[in-house]
Parts: C-alpha cells; structure tokens; sequence
C-alpha cells in the first residue's frame, strides 16, 4: 500500500498518437450561474439573486501539449514508480479524435489555499462548559501539523454593545483576529476566545454571515488563486438583531440561507459551513449550510463535546475547500488553449472514464472552468465531486492537448 501523500512521475508514448508524449505525475494530496465581486449591493434584499469530509484522494493532472503535425516526440522510459499508457475519449467528439489516444505533459493537481473565516456564536447560552470545550476543540484544530495551505480568522457574534447598528453587515466583516496561516495564528486566535466572555441574549447570524461573506469576496477577488469559506459555529438559530434589517426579518431562516446562497452564487464562490453545538436547531442549520453549498450541517454530540468540536472542524475545513484546482501553469499563461481540456475520472479499482464539460453543471455531473470566459481555476461539477470525494482511492486526469468533450 503506497503511504497518503505519495507521488508517482514519468512518462507516457503511443505509436498511435504521432504529435505528442505524455509526461504524468500521481499522487495523494490534502485536499452555479455566478454573479461578480463588483457587485456588493447583492447582500441587500433587492438584489439577493438566485460535503463529507475532503478526502485525501488521489489525483492526476495530464498536460497533452500537441507538437507539429507530422512530428514525432518519444515519451522517454518511465520514472521510478511509473507506468505507461495513453488517454482515449470517448463520447459525442473531443477528447481522443474520436477514440484515438492523445497524449501529453501532466502536472500533480494543486488544490487552490483556502481561507477560512470562523463566526463563532458568542451569546449567553454558549457560556460555561460548552465555550471551554469549543475552546479546547478550536485549540486542537488550530494545532493539527496535517493542516497546509489555510489561512484562518475569527470572529464573534453578538458584537460588543455600542458601535454601527445592529444591522450593518460591515461591522462584522473585519474579523477579530486577522488572517494568518496555521499554526502561526493559533496563539491570537485562542487568546481572542480567552478574552471574550459569552454574553447577549440573540443571535444575529443575519449580519454577522454577511459580513463575513464580504470578507471573502475581498480576499478572492485580491488573491485569485485562492478560495475563501465562511465557518459558521451556533448552538441555536438565527434571532435578531432587530425586527426588520434591509426590509426583510433577519430572524427568518430562510433570509440567512438566501444570504448563504448569495455567497455561492458570487464568482468567485463563497461557500459558508455550518457547524451546530448542542442546542443547535438542526433542520435550520441544515437549510442553511446546503444554502451554502454544503450538503448538511456538522452537528456535535453532547459526549465527548471538545474532540468531536475539533473533528467536526478539520471535516468543515476539507468541505470548504471543495474540488476547485488552480490551472496547470500551461494552460494558465496560454501554451494550451482552453478549448483543448479534457478531465477523466478513475474509480478506486475501476477503469478511466471521461467526463464530459458541463459549463453550467446543469444536472451536477461533469466538469467546468470556473469563468469560461476568463478561467482561473478546473472545478469539479456537485455530483462528479461528491464521488471523488466519497472514494479515497479515485483519481482525476485533466488531459490537455485534445479538443473537449462534451
């Protein structure tokens, strides 16, 4: 059995593919219609339109990077650990010409750094043990060495009386504790819980979401190479902080899911978690992570509160981050043109199987660029990545070079 974080490299030729050669690396690694960041007025009420944890699955990025017609490449022998062999399409045209095998530069896949801000619930009914064992859960997350590639934040709610009105998403979108990589940022983010003592009798998921969603255009839009999540952590349901915000009822669950889905439905998608301490109301929590682009809430136990706090964290973290990967650097400054894509899929002791581009993800299967227009990054569709996700032995191939399947 090959360890979690292995990789493979070498190289693939086939006699019946004349104009390229295939260099291909393996390896286990950690892992809508869409509106745009300019427009921030979509988290008021006139504008508002519209998994498991992340396995450590392995993946496989293919490059076919076509040569002159008529010219032959050889493949080269393998490297150590390698084998050889060559991608054949199949389906309605695209990938393979038809059938034949097309062959190219491979690249392990790279999933894009997360940034992970965490909206904690600070009202009354969080004081006592049940704060002391999100504590020493957060502490245990926040510590874990097999965490890469995550900046994290915090941030309370209710805030501190005084200040903008209740209302105002903005008075949350600037977390306590800025973000930083872990485990670098642990210390202040713990000293940020040590010093605030639950307090306050609602709680205003309404504006506390949203200010943290605009924290994560933000940085998405400033940062495009990575993603960003919201990491909502309740042990009750959305109440207050005044009867009306922005002309709707902040205490509606179905509002804070709208906001949720408003998230998801930016480009770049701000995906919101939803992880329930005992209390929580689980049908609302629910609504609102798969809102969010999450299938369920993350619901703690009342047994064993702090270790199942700091697993249900380290799952919402992997959830966050999705099956979105950067662009192999060909395709990103233009050696390969984006019409020449093409992904297949390996079941753990299946066979490859293409899967077809499916811009919109209508229907949930397929793949798609997550801007055709201006592609930043390969994102698996729902369901085909609920699959990868769910087989700790499937493996990806995203073959350039051979014109895209449909």
């Amino acid at each position: 059995m090959r360890p979690a974080n292995y990789v493979e490299a070498g190289s693939l030729s086939s006699s019946a593919c004349a104009n390229c050669t295939l260099h291909w690396f393996s390896g286990f690694i950690g892992r809508a219609p869409r509106l745009h960041s300019r427009d921030l007025l979509l988290l008021e009420p006139s504008l508002r339109t519209i998994a498991s944890p992340s396995a450590r699955f392995g993946i496989t990025l293919l490059l076919a990077t076509a040569c002159s017609p008529g010219t032959q490449q050889s493949g080269g022998a393998p490297a150590e650990g390698g084998s050889t062999g060559s991608f054949v399409g199949t389906g309605g045209g695209g990938a393979g010409q038809g059938g034949s095998p097309c062959e190219g530069t491979t690249y392990a896949a790279e999933y894009k750094p997360l940034n992970l801000y965490i909206m904690v619930d600070a009202s009354s009914s969080m004081a006592g043990s049940k704060w002391e064992a999100a504590r020493a859960g957060l502490e245990t997350f926040l510590t874990d060495s097999t965490i890469t590639d995550v900046d994290v934040a915090i941030n309370f709610f209710p805030r501190p009386a005084g200040g903008p009105p209740a209302c105002d998403q903005m008075a949350y979108k600037e977390p306590v504790v800025p973000f930083g990589p872990l485990p670098g940022n642990g210390p202040a983010i713990l000293a940020a819980m040590d010093a605030r003592d639950p307090d306050g009798f609602n709680s205003p998921m309404f504006p506390a979401l949203g200010g943290a969603i605009l924290k994560g255009i933000d940085l998405t839009v400033q940062n495009p190479d990575e993603v960003a999540a919201v990491l909502l952590v309740t042990d009750g349901k959305p109440d207050g902080p005044a009867p009306v915000c922005s002309g709707q009822d902040p205490s509606d669950p179905s509002v804070v899911a709208a906001l949720a889905a408003t998230g998801l439905a930016f480009s770049p998608s701000i995906r919101t978690l939803v992880v329930g301490l005992p209390g929580v109301d689980v049908a609302i929590a629910d609504q609102i992570a798969a809102a969010g682009g999450s299938e369920k809430a993350i619901v703690v136990g009342t047994s064993d509160t702090a270790n199942s706090f700091a697993a249900a964290l380290k799952k919402a973290q992997g959830a966050a981050v999705g099956c979105v990967f950067k662009l192999p650097t060909d395709l990103e400054n233009g050696t390969v043109d984006s019409g020449d894509v093409n992904v297949s899929l390996t079941p753990g002791g299946g066979s490859a199987e293409v899967v077809l581009s499916n811009p919109d993800c209508s229907g949930g299967e397929g793949w798609a660029f997550d801007d055709e227009a201006d592609p930043k990054s390969i994102v698996l569709c729902e369901g085909t990545c609920a699959a990868v996700e769910s087989d700790d032995a499937a493996s990806v191939n995203i073959v350039l070079g051979c014109p895209t399947a449909f």
